[in-house]
C-alpha cells in the first residue's frame, strides 16, 4: 500500500491462449498508481487487448476459414482503501474498485482483498466480482447491450527464498453467471516467482487450467469461455 505522495509505474502483461479452436490474447496494461492520504490510493490505466481467433466455415460448425484479429483500447480508475494492515494486525483488509471505459462498453469491477505477512511467508486471498456491459450491433444494424458477469477468487501463499525473492504458489477460479446461476467455472493453478530491491518489483506467474468445475467442454476443461494457459509478467518501479 503506497502512503501520501508515493507513486509507482506497474506495467502488465497477461498473455492468454489455447480454446476448443486457435485463439491467443494479450491484455497489456500501463499503470500510474498513486498514495493520496494515509490507507487510500488510486491508480490510472490505459489498457491494450489485443485478440487471434480462428473462424470456422460457415455452415459446417468444423473447418477452418481463417483468422480474425482485433485490439480493444480502454481506460480504467481503481481506488483502494486498507481498512487492516497484513503486518500489524491479525490479518489484512482492504476494498477496492474499477471501472474501465472502453471502445466497445463498461465494466465495473467490486473486490475485496485479504492477506497476512508472518515472517518469510506472504499469504492472499481476493474476492472480485467483473461485471461487463457490452455494445453489440445486430444484423438488422440496431445495437443492442450485452451483460456478463464473471466471479472471480484467487488464492496465492509465497514464500522468502532469498533476500528480495519469493517463490510461491497462484490458484484461480473463474465463474461465469446467466441469469443468476452458474453458467461455468474453470480452475488454474501454477508457480509464481518475483524479485523485489527497493525500488523496483517483478513478478512472473504461469497458470494452466486444471480443471473445468462446471460447464466442461473439452477434456473436462472449459474451453469455450475460458482458456486452457494463461502466464503473467508484472514489474512495477517508483517513481
Amino acid at each position: 500500500m503506497l502512503g501520501p505522495q508515493q507513486s509507482e509505474i506497474e506495467v502488465w502483461n497477461t498473455l492468454r491462449w489455447g480454446k476448443e479452436n486457435y485463439y491467443q490474447a494479450l491484455d497489456q496494461r500501463i499503470e500510474f498508481e498513486t498514495g493520496l492520504i494515509p490507507n487510500l490510493q488510486t491508480a490510472f490505466y490505459l489498457n491494450v487487448r489485443s485478440t487471434s481467433a480462428a473462424v470456422l466455415a460457415e455452415g459446417t460448425g468444423s473447418g477452418f476459414a481463417g483468422l480474425e484479429s482485433e485490439t480493444e483500447l480502454s481506460f480504467s480508475n481503481e481506488w483502494k482503501y486498507k481498512l487492516f494492515d497484513p503486518v500489524a494486525d491479525p490479518i489484512g483488509l482492504a476494498v477496492y474498485a474499477e471501472y474501465a471505459v472502453g471502445s466497445r462498453g463498461f465494466e465495473l469491477e467490486p473486490r475485496i482483498i485479504l492477506d497476512k505477512i508472518t515472517g518469510a511467508t506472504v499469504l492472499a486471498l481476493n474476492v472480485s466480482a467483473e461485471l461487463e456491459f457490452e455494445k453489440e450491433i445486430e444484423e438488422d444494424g440496431t445495437e443492442s447491450t450485452e451483460r456478463a458477469t464473471e466471479i472471480h477468487l484467487t488464492g496465492a501463499i509465497g514464500f522468502r527464498l532469498a533476500p528480495g525473492f519469493h517463490l510461491g504458489l497462484e490458484v484461480f477460479s473463474k465463474n461465469g453467471l446467466s441469469d443468476g446461476s452458474l453458467s461455468y467455472s474453470a480452475l488454474y493453478a501454477g508457480p509464481t516467482l518475483s524479485y523485489a530491491v527497493e525500488r523496483f518489483w517483478v513478478n512472473v506467474t504461469f497458470m494452466p487450467q486444471l480443471t473445468g468445475l462446471s460447464g466442461a467442454t473439452n477434456n473436462g476443461l472449459v474451453l469455450d469461455e475460458a482458456e486452457r494457459y494463461q502466464t503473467r509478467l508484472l514489474f512495477s518501479f517508483a517513481i
